[in-house]
């Protein structure tokens, strides 16, 4: 019995599977977009998916440092484009959550009113005063107002 990795063409493991029949994935043939690769039958489909790579042969890596890493050219490089969109889908969320308080006919005084707007501006301002975070750890959000 055989048990086969799916790589893609950047050499990441996408999936493996073991399949009924040993000759029905040919090692080297592509299938679908990646290329079938046979693996030990007793190898764990989880550490292959995470820690081994194919560039002329099996080599091992470090797991994905975080969700905002993409492998790209043998190495994990950070994707601010993942990160700075779920910050900004989080801040959106928080802005949404409080559009009320603009609305002319918000029970509020004038001094509330003005607290909001500045909360929701530094909620604006989130991208450009973290700009160097690379976790959601190093985000310091504002305090809503009471």
């Amino acid at each position: 019995m055989i048990k086969v990795a799916m790589v893609k063409s950047d050499g990441e493991v996408a999936y493996t599977i073991s399949p009924a029949v040993d000759d029905m994935y040919v090692d080297g043939q592509s299938y679908n977009g990646c290329v079938a690769r046979h693996i030990s039958h007793e190898s764990n489909d989880q550490d292959v998916i995470s820690t081994w790579y194919w560039s002329d042969g099996w080599q091992t890596r470090d797991a994905q440092p975080s969700v905002y890493h993409e492998w790209i050219d043998s190495a994990w490089v950070f994707s601010g484009v993942l990160f700075w969109g779920d910050v900004r889908g989080s801040r959106d969320i928080k802005l949404f959550s409080c559009d009320w308080t603009q609305m002319p006919d918000a029970q509020l005084t004038d001094a509330k009113k003005a607290e909001w707007t500045t909360y929701r501006q530094a909620l604006r301002d989130i991208p450009e005063t973290h700009s160097e975070a690379t976790s959601l750890d190093d985000i310091i959000w504002p305090t809503e107002p009471e």
